[in-house]
Order: structure tokens, then sequence, then C-alpha cells
């Protein structure tokens, strides 16, 4: 139930554009699935595979919309850093340029004032973009090695389960091998009796009759 009612709210908050609310909510509904179906709470192999698909797709969608809020947020501190150095190189002109001055010494001197801010803004820019595509290649790369190690945990689980039901197999066919052998040697040893006894000339019976 609270899997559902995750997954619910996530895609109302991804229809309302609340995608970094929606990343977390898909991811946890997804968990919850997860949960549910390792506690054996889902049964039957339809349904189990129907929760798979869905949290597949719950997972590409959080996917997309990580990367739309990464590249969002890239472009909104590119925008602030650009218009705080806007701002700057305005005040720096208004303050520095005296008003006697020729026009083409001033528009010289700004063009040589603004190339050292573009190249910084760039700078700061790139550095921010390198920063955040370490932080997404980490997120990934941590996300990756938990999913590997569920995996490998359940598999263990799942090997270790099989093994426990094999050995459990092989004593019963054993012990039923051992009683099928037994119950052959008591049917050989009743057959000899049984021979002995329709054998004429032998046995106490036979011989009391004779004398």
């Amino acid at each position: 139930q609270q899997a559902i009612k995750l997954a619910k709210k996530a895609t109302e908050d991804d229809k309302a554009q609340n995608y970094k609310e929606a990343v977390w909510l898909y991811e946890e509904a997804v968990q919850f699935f997860m949960n549910a179906m390792k506690s054996s709470q889902v049964t039957g192999d339809r349904a189990k595979q129907t929760i798979r698909e869905k949290c597949t797709g719950y997972l590409d969608r959080a996917d997309v919309l990580r990367k739309y809020n990464l590249e969002e947020e890239q472009k909104r501190r590119k925008s602030l850093l650009e218009k705080t150095a806007s701002e700057s190189q305005d005040g720096l002109v208004q303050s520095g340029s005296p008003p006697a001055r020729n026009r083409t010494t001033s528009k010289s001197a700004q063009n040589s004032a603004s190339s050292p801010s573009d190249n910084l803004i760039e700078r700061v820019v790139s550095a921010a973009e390198d920063r955040l595509k370490e932080v997404a290649t980490s997120l990934l790369e941590e996300r990756i090695t938990a999913a590997v190690q569920k995996v490998q945990t359940s598999f263990e689980e799942r090997l270790q389960s099989i093994t426990e039901i094999c050995q459990k197999l092989e004593a019963t066919l054993q012990k039923e091998v051992d009683e099928k052998k037994q119950l052959t040697e008591r049917i050989a040893e009743l057959e000899k009796e049984l021979a002995l006894k329709k054998k004429p000339g032998t046995g106490a019976d036979h011989s009391g009759l004779l004398s």
C-alpha cells in the first residue's frame, strides 16, 4: 500500500513539474516494491513481473528527471553568474569613465575590460559544470554499486535456498533408494523361503510323512 501511495504521489508531482520531489518519490516507491517482493508480500509470477516492469519504468523516468534537474541547475547558475558579472562590469564602467573622454577610447576600454570578465565567467561556469558532472558520476556509481550489491545478495540467498532444497531432495531420494533396496532384499528372502517350502522332500513336515 505504501509503495502504491508513493508511486501515485510521484506521478502527481511529475505532472505538476515538481521534478526534484518526483525523483525521490519514484525511487522510494521502487524500494518499497522491492521490499514487498522480497518479504513474500507479493505472490504469483505474473504479479511480480508486473511490478518489475513498473519499477523499471519508474527508475527510467527518475533518471530522465534527474538529468533534467541537473541541466536546469546548470542553466540557473550560469544565468546568475552572467547577471552578476554584467552588473559588476556596468558599475566599473560607470565609475571609471570620465565624461569628457573620446567615445572610441571609452569603447576600447570597455572591450578590454569585458574580456577578462567573460573569461572569468566561462572559467567559473566550466568549473561548476565539471563539479556537477563529478557529483552526478559519483551518485550514479553509488547507485550502480548499491544495485549490484542488492542483486548479488539476492542471488546468494537464492543460491543458498536452492542448495538446501537440493540437499533435502537428495536425502529423500537416498532414503527411498535404501527403502527400495531393503524391500527388494526382503522379497528375495520370501521367494527363497516359498521355494523351499514348495520343493518336495525337504523341510520338517515332509520328513515326518516319509517316516
